[in-house]
């Protein structure tokens, strides 16, 4: 892999982190020796399997980008878990990839692998030996919740066709029939246990077949895009160019810094401080303008937002944007599509769906999420809504105090992130169905002004730049060197090492 001059020895990983980073692309990661105990500075990138129980840690370079700063470029957030059982014989595909994983060779035993979440389809080929027959399988985002199971929206086939377990894939397969051939399947026993309840056994439409090939679509293939562009005159609409090969707006750079942020079901939005409307794009370092103007945007299982006028809307897609009857300061939606708001008299709302509900009590901001409904009021005191944990449809029945103050809050999964005027950012710990509340508040590294959480990602603004930061789980939310100081992002490897070593 080559060396890299300079020392490359260092008694702990903070003084090897950044001598790493100031060497640029001639480091690529650091690697612990537990003979000499330690820290070296490595060259290559690509970790190998150590015998001597090394651990190493490869380097990935912040970017940066029209007056924002990311780090990246991967994240567990944008990956999803992947659990399949068969009896017997289990083969993975992901996009048309196998994928190898352990489990996989016996009928009692579970596969379980990492996907990325922009995955188009799964195929799973299963080869039975005689007797019970089956398929199981679920996908879990980065927060643990199921958002695939193996029923009958899957297709089956006892003969692979070309492409058959890739995205896209056009072949005229029957739906895959529900069995309960397999009945030690059907019990919440064994390697399956905790498995969702709303997981089928699946096969072909025959149990005489040895083998079954089953495959699911996670996103539909868009194909050839076709758009038909329309032009109202006189309330005729009149078709132009009926084909159009490409229709998204290409990425760009923010005009100036991003003033608000967040993170939800609909991914990642932005408002700059000249009033634009940004979205992350799949790639994770690059956005999309999005018409229209506000000043405060929330990203859930949809994204609402308000202008400087006070008028609060919601978007319906392909820049298309629906007026909501309300005049808010501040408006919040969680992945269960539960909105709150707050107007400028300092009035706490709820959407029913069909209007608002007035809500007792007085706020300046509003979260919405899986620990609950939390506010802040103008005196920056925070407040919890109690019978709101776990993102229920309620309105709650009361509010209680928590102690801290803050003037701006995000609910997370049992985990509310928050700022305070001195724009240091903190964690409340302790979250849970039996305390909602918490127990105390923990300071996290770096000033932001503005902060959200979703999963486990903190996204928030400070000094119109965005920020990123992965994992906020107790354990890891003080890395510092990760965001404030090296500005770079470690990956760790137990029991590998890279090759090639820095010569001093």
């Amino acid at each position: 892999a080559g060396y890299s001059k300079g020392k490359h020895k260092y008694n702990n990983l903070k003084t090897a982190a950044r001598a790493c980073f100031k060497r640029g692309r001639g480091c690529g990661g650091i690697t612990y020796e537990p003979r000499s105990k330690k820290y070296t500075l490595r060259r290559g990138r690509k970790p190998r399997r150590s015998r001597t129980g090394e651990r190493s840690w490869i380097k990935q370079v912040t970017t940066s980008m029209g007056g924002l700063s990311f780090t990246g470029p991967a994240n567990t957030a944008n990956q999803y878990t992947l659990q399949v059982i068969c009896d017997d014989i289990t083969t993975i595909f992901v996009d048309g990839k196998r994928r190898t994983a352990a489990g996989t060779r016996r009928w009692n035993k579970m596969a379980t692998l990492k996907i990325p979440a922009s995955t188009r389809a799964i195929g799973v080929k299963c080869r039975n030996n005689g007797g019970p027959y089956g398929i199981m399988a679920q996908v879990k985002d980065s927060t643990g919740k199921v958002i695939f199971v193996t029923d009958n929206t899957w297709n089956c086939s006892n003969k692979p066709q070309r492409g058959w377990a890739a995205g896209g894939f056009r072949g005229k397969w029957r739906p895959a029939t529900i069995t309960r051939n397999q009945k030690p399947y059907l019990r919440n026993i064994g390697a399956w246990r905790g498995m969702s309840p709303n997981k089928k056994v699946i096969w072909t439409n025959t149990g005489r077949d040895r083998t079954a090939y089953c495959r699911k679509d996670l996103r539909k293939s868009t194909g050839r895009t076709k758009v038909v562009r329309t032009t109202t005159i006189k309330k005729v609409k009149v078709k132009r160019r009926p084909r159009v090969r490409r229709v998204t707006r290409p990425p760009v750079k923010p005009t100036s810094g991003l003033i608000h942020i967040t993170k939800g079901a609909s991914g990642i939005w932005a408002v700059s401080s000249d009033g634009n409307v940004y979205t992350l794009l799949d790639n994770g370092n690059s956005w999309r303008k999005v018409c229209g103007s506000l000043v405060q945007i929330s990203s859930g299982s949809e994204v609402w937002g308000i202008n400087k006028h006070g008028h609060v809307y919601k978007f319906l897609g392909v820049n298309r944007w629906k007026r909501i009857r309300a005049a808010l300061t501040n408006v919040d939606v969680s992945d269960n599509g539960h909105v709150w708001a707050v107007d400028k008299h300092q009035n706490i709302y709820r959407w029913t769906g069909r209007g608002w509900e007035h809500i007792e009590g007085k706020a300046i901001q509003v979260t919405v999420g899986p620990s609950g409904v939390w506010v802040v009021n103008s005196a920056n005191n925070i407040y919890y809504r109690k019978g709101t944990y776990g993102d229920k449809n309620t309105a709650g029945s009361g509010w209680v105090q928590v102690p801290g103050k803050l003037r701006w809050i995000s609910s997370g999964s049992n985990m509310v992130v928050g700022v305070n005027a001195g724009e240091n950012s903190y964690y409340r710990k302790g979250i849970s169905a039996s305390r909602p509340t918490g127990t105390n508040w923990v300071q996290m590294p770096g000033k932001m002004t503005q902060i959200e959480i979703h999963g486990s990602q903190i996204v928030g603004t400070s000094g119109g730049k965005y920020i990123f930061k992965q994992s906020v789980h107790d354990r890891r939310v003080t890395a510092r060197t990760v965001v404030r100081r090296v500005r770079v992002k470690w990956s760790q490897h137990n029991g590998k090492y890279l090759a090639g070593y820095s010569k001093g």
